[in-house]
């Protein structure tokens, strides 16, 4: 069973792939560290809904599809 945080991490990284930004270049656009974007690409970090909002604007995406079963 996959839960949240594993959807989460997986869509994260999928849409940043897909917009073609390393972790450092989606660090820069959402104003965070690169160790925190890895941390949450690695389920080591779960970001609070604030952050969360701001971290799906900087993908491009709304912030309910990072939960969804395929992004």
């Amino acid at each position: 069973m996959t839960g949240m945080r594993e959807i989460l991490a997986r869509n994260f990284k999928i849409n940043r792939q897909k917009l073609g930004l390393t972790q450092e270049q989606l660090a820069e656009k959402a104003d965070v560290s690169t160790h925190y974007i890895a941390m949450i690409e690695t389920c080591n970090k779960y970001p609070k809904p604030e952050m969360l909002e701001r971290l799906a604007k900087a993908l491009a995406v709304e912030p309910h599809q990072l939960f969804s079963g395929y992004s």
